[in-house]
């Protein structure tokens, strides 16, 4: 039986900040440690959200995107791709998370978002 190929992919982090994920990687620096570390260990897709080095917080800077993409792909061939879009964080008015601080080991609460309705599929002749 010929093996099936497979394409791994990494999330390295997301749109919250080191309160909710406190072992995220956050600067482009960590991201780039982190990408590297991935794909050496069988990664062949690198994602991440580019977070304010400051904050911790998601920001839209395109050249903190660039820093690690680059970063990581000097390092090792891989398909690197960001998140740099404005999402609710847990402080914003519309975060989909509890807004209470969290207890050690305690695990956020989703809380119901309005989400779109997909399109209809199409049919093809």
């Amino acid at each position: 039986m010929a093996r099936k190929k497979v394409w791994i992919e990494v999330a390295l982090n997301g749109a919250w900040p080191r309160a909710l994920q406190p072992n995220i990687p956050v600067t482009a620096a960590e991201i780039i440690a982190e990408g590297v570390a991935c794909v050496n260990a069988g990664a062949a897709i690198v994602h991440a959200h580019t977070l304010d080095p400051v904050s911790g917080r998601q920001n839209t800077d395109p050249d903190n995107c660039q820093t690690f993409i680059a970063g990581i792909q000097r390092q090792v061939d891989a398909i690197v791709y960001p998140t740099a879009v404005g999402l609710p964080m847990p402080d914003d008015d519309e975060a989909p998370v509890e807004d209470a601080p969290l207890a050690p080991g305690a695990t956020p609460q989703p809380k119901p978002v309005d989400a779109p309705k997909p399109p209809e599929p199409t049919q093809q002749p």
